[in-house]
């Protein structure tokens, strides 16, 4: 009879690795460890003081111009949040309204 042996797969990490591991996420990365170097020279577009305000002005800014009769404001849900999601948006959306983004 040709049986195959049941495959077993055990994943273990030593102490040390985990140390090693949780030492890593404190640890605070310099702009150079984090971004590779061939992208070193967009430092200032890849930069998150950069990442809080909007870039200049430029001719090929546009409007969006809405049909007149669009109303101001809809009163609705446009998806159902869970409690957690819901608090996350309303996170989420009063730190882009302190940038000024909306």
């Amino acid at each position: 009879m040709n049986e195959e042996e049941p495959y077993i797969a055990i994943q273990k990490t030593t102490t040390a690795s985990e140390l090693a591991q949780k030492a890593m996420d404190h640890t605070k990365k310099t702009f150079e460890q984090m971004v590779p170097s061939p992208y070193h020279r967009h430092r200032k577009v890849i930069s998150e003081e950069a990442s809080h305000r909007f870039p200049p002005k430029c001719t090929w800014d546009h409007a969006i111009d809405l049909i007149p009769e669009a109303p101001k404001t809809l009163d609705c849900k446009v998806y159902p949040l869970a409690v957690t999601e819901g608090n996350a948006l309303t996170e989420f959306l009063n730190e882009q309204l302190q940038k000024g983004y909306i």
